[in-house]
């Protein structure tokens, strides 16, 4: 196998490489072969462009990624072994995209100079935080560049979500996901309630930016909502117009009437999505005022 491996990599030349490599099996031990195949990998990693690691810990920290002339664009990472203690240290070009899961931002030593989405599994809102706060590319600059953020495992309190738009002003794609306790209602409620009242621009009496200003989509997983009346208001802003709300829930009971406006909204194509575990709320709700066209 290590030869196979060997001899493929040799055949693709100077292109840029895709891979996705993944632990199966029982042997937690690193055996010659596969110890052979990293260490492979290894030489042609300047050729990575997109690339995806689902290994246990002895394996990961054997990647190393440090030759030229440094291709990266999308590097995800996963410790299968849920060690938690995995450190990684990469001598190479910041990634686009970057994915962890299972272990922590901070146990990866690696360059974000262009990091523009990150991806992460089991790390709050107050973590990215403190990472971005010691990150030496961001430590001497006033806000973080990131353009999306990808979490899962939970969004964190409200006092974070403020934090997370004055240190991110140019975020754009924000998504939460299993955030269906109970204490999820209250954080998504009062997302919506400063979208709807956020201006576009720096308050002049203030000088302090709105609420996620840049924001073009936004996807939450909730147990369910209360902040109803605030859907068509984000909407009617100028800035707003053009937003992807995307919620999923597992409670969902606003009145026929809420229901009305809210079906208005995506007649007049705004990018508005409401799922109850998964169902289209707004569809069904077509197909029982159709059925019912009394309703009031």
């Amino acid at each position: 196998m290590p030869q196979l491996v060997t001899d493929w990599l040799e055949r693709s030349g100077s292109l840029p490489l895709t891979l996705e490599v993944s632990y199966q099996g029982n042997i937690e031990t690193p055996t010659e072969a596969s110890t052979s195949i990293i260490e492979t990998l290894n030489k042609h990693s300047g050729r990575w462009w997109k690339v995806r690691f689902a290994l246990l810990q002895d394996y990961l920290e054997s990647l190393c990624g440090s030759s030229p002339p440094n291709l990266l664009r999308d590097l995800s990472i996963s410790d299968e072994g849920y060690e938690h203690e995995v450190c990684l240290k990469f001598g190479m070009n910041s990634p686009v995209k970057f994915s962890l899961e299972n272990f922590g931002l901070w146990n990866v030593d690696i360059s974000l100079d262009n990091l523009v989405e990150l991806d992460l599994c089991r790390t709050t809102i107050d973590g990215v935080l403190k990472f971005i706060r010691d990150a030496p590319y961001w430590k001497d600059r006033s806000a973080c560049s990131l353009k999306a953020l990808i979490l899962l495992g939970g969004a964190g309190g409200i006092e974070d979500l403020e934090r997370l738009s004055q240190a991110m002003p140019s975020l754009q794609h924000l998504e939460i996901n299993r955030t269906y306790d109970a204490s999820s209602t209250p954080v998504v409620d009062y997302v919506l309630e400063r979208l709807s009242g956020s201006p576009p621009h720096p308050a002049l009496w203030t000088g302090t930016t709105g609420f996620l200003p840049g924001l073009q989509s936004l996807k939450f997983e909730a147990h369910e909502l209360n902040a109803w009346a605030c859907y068509p208001v984000i909407f009617r802003l100028p800035h707003r117009k053009l937003l992807e709300l995307d919620i999923n829930m597992n409670l969902f009971g606003p009145c026929d009437a809420v229901l009305r406006d809210l079906v208005e909204l995506v007649d007049q194509e705004s990018k508005l999505s409401i799922r109850s575990n998964r169902q289209d709320c707004l569809q069904r709700f077509r197909g029982y005022a159709a059925a019912w066209p009394g309703l009031p």
